[in-house]
């Protein structure tokens, strides 16, 4: 897997149902390296604390390769970073890629998947289009967020290779599915309760769900 963009963003209001509202979605590509903490990116915003950021969340990364299926599909010409996303990452693969798997990016970065992403109205006000949230989620090739196991620095070029891989093997595609198509899985869910790398409020989310 290889870096195509680094990107990072300030906080800007946009205009939504008469409201403004903050966002940190518009992403842009960086120059040179960027520092990654265990709260992000350091030149990066969110705006959204609650449903973004903080240690479980610290890195968005989204598949380049996902870019080319969204603009030949839709005859766009979205450039990385697009879709809000911190690392555009050349390989990723969110049906092979799963919770809990780490990674070494770049000479220093390691970086382990907590959690897929949950598309909101933002993303569709970001591509110019209402209703691609509902279409980007059933395609269940949402994006991963990172927690930072070891802080370090990262840039375009970089390659990104596996450290370890988690037995469990529950894939970003997977969680996805579960979280917002399974209809009646309970020991399916039950046993995403249990990831222990999973965010905790997924975690508390599943395991509602195995109960119900």
């Amino acid at each position: 897997m290889r870096i195509i963009s680094v990107n990072t963003s300030v906080i800007r209001e946009i205009l939504h149902e008469g409201s403004l509202v903050p966002t940190g979605i518009f992403k842009q590509p960086a120059t040179g390296r960027v520092r990654v903490g265990a709260l992000g990116l350091v030149a990066d915003a969110q705006a959204d604390t609650v449903h973004h950021g903080g240690p479980f969340m610290a890195v968005y990364a989204f598949s380049a390769d996902e870019y080319d299926y969204w603009n030949a599909l839709n005859g766009t010409a979205h450039a990385p970073g697009a879709f809000g996303e911190n690392l555009t990452i050349e390989g990723l693969d969110d049906t092979t890629l799963c919770i809990g798997d780490v990674l070494r990016i770049g000479p220093s970065l390691v970086v382990q998947a907590t959690v897929p992403r949950a598309p909101c109205f933002k993303l569709g006000i970001a591509v110019g289009d209402a209703a691609f949230p509902k279409a980007f989620l059933a395609r269940l090739r949402v994006g991963v967020y990172f927690r930072v196991l070891h802080e370090g620095d990262v840039g375009a070029g970089d390659t990104a290779q596996f450290e370890s891989r988690d037995p469990a093997g529950l894939t970003i595609s997977e969680t996805a599915r579960l979280s917002y198509f399974a209809k009646d899985e309970r020991e399916a869910w039950a046993a995403a309760a249990r990831h222990e790398a999973l965010h905790p409020r997924w975690r508390d989310k599943f395991a509602a769900k195995a109960t119900s």
